[in-house]
C-alpha cells in the first residue's frame, strides 16, 4: 500500500506505520542543514524510504523514534529524483 502511493493521489488516506530505521542527516555542504531519513512499514508490510526536510526536523526530531507505530494522515508525497 505505502510503496504504492503516488504524487497524483487526490483522495483523503489514514496509515498505520511503523518507524524501521532513522537516521539524522547534517549536510555539511549545505550551511549545516539537518534533515531526517527513515525507513517505515506499513500494515502489510510494505516498506518506504521517507525524510523529513529540514525545515520540519526541529518539530519531529523529539516526537518519532526508531520501533515507534503511528498513523499519518494526508502527507505530501514527492517523486524520489533529487
Amino acid at each position: 500500500m505505502i510503496s504504492k502511493m503516488s504524487m497524483t493521489l487526490k483522495e483523503t488516506w489514514k496509515l498505520a506505520i511503523r518507524i524501521l530505521d532513522i537516521l539524522s542527516v547534517v549536510v555539511v555542504y549545505s550551511k549545516g542543514n539537518e534533515h531526517l531519513e527513515m525507513v517505515m512499514m506499513d500494515s502489510k508490510c510494505d516498506t518506504i524510504q521517507t525524510l523529513i526536510r529540514g525545515d520540519h526536523t526541529p518539530e519531529w526530531k523529539g516526537k518519532i523514534k526508531e520501533d515507534m507505530t503511528f498513523i499519518i494522515n494526508n502527507g505530501a508525497v514527492y517523486d524520489n529524483d533529487f
